[in-house]
């Protein structure tokens, strides 16, 4: 039984509160210490990639040198390394993250369609003023800078943007507004064409009306409706 008669809790109940402040405040510390430290590690990998992108998409892979990188993001070269390993994966790092912020963007786009027909149109523009934005995955599909490990990343662009048409095909065929066949394959088309504008951009004259024509043609068709009722005559006869 404690000995204790005094007014309010025990030396020994004081003690113990106080062990148990200390402790939390102990526990506080080191937790904003761990945060202090991820968020300069965060700060310095923001920096090495953001710098990154501005070299290899000003002088590409080859002429950009970590030492330059390191330089003008304020880290040590030996920093880039402990994250990266090598120049190779931060350039797919910057890559993956172009790709990210393209899709991301024509995605937004796309919501903003009120249709099916409308979506698919915003689709095809905004893919393309997205991918001019996107410096270092447009040269990689340009072929501008020798990468063999891009072809992950072509791969992984590719199927995400089929994904994305296609899904915007399944559902204008669903609401009967699109009479297609295979929405994949179509899908797949539209974008290997879609490459081809980017791809032959620089040396068109006027890719607006270009492009124009092709969502036209896309939307309406080589044949008159005369024509197209004619043409599924002869297949009869």
């Amino acid at each position: 039984m404690s000995s204790w008669r005094g007014h309010g809790p025990s030396p020994g109940k004081v003690l113990t509160f106080r062990k148990q402040c200390l402790n939390t405040f102990e526990r506080i510390y080191k937790n904003r210490s761990k945060v202090y430290i991820m968020a300069i590690q965060y700060h310095k990998l923001e920096s090495i990639i953001s710098v990154a992108r501005s070299l290899f998409a000003r002088y590409g892979l080859r002429k950009t040198s970590l030492e330059e990188v390191a330089r003008l993001a304020r880290v040590a070269k030996g920093t880039i390394y402990n994250y990266f390993g090598s120049k190779d994966r931060v350039y797919m790092e910057v890559l993956r993250r172009e790709v990210r912020e393209v899709i991301e963007g024509i995605r937004r786009e796309v919501a903003k369609g009120p249709s099916p027909a409308e979506k698919l149109k915003r689709f095809i523009t905004a893919r393309l003023s997205h991918i001019d934005s996107a410096h270092n995955l447009r040269n990689l599909e340009r072929g501008r800078d020798h990468f063999p490990q891009g072809k992950v990343v072509k791969q992984d662009f590719f199927q995400q943007e089929v994904a994305l048409i296609e899904e915007i095909l399944c559902e204008g065929k669903k609401r009967g507004i699109f009479c297609i066949g295979d929405p994949r394959a179509l899908a797949q088309s539209i974008i290997m064409a879609l490459r081809g504008f980017e791809r032959g951009k620089d040396d068109m004259v006027c890719v607006e009306e270009s492009l124009r024509v092709f969502v036209s043609l896309l939307f309406e068709g080589l044949l008159c409706r005369e024509g197209a009722r004619k043409s599924k005559e002869v297949k009869k006869g």
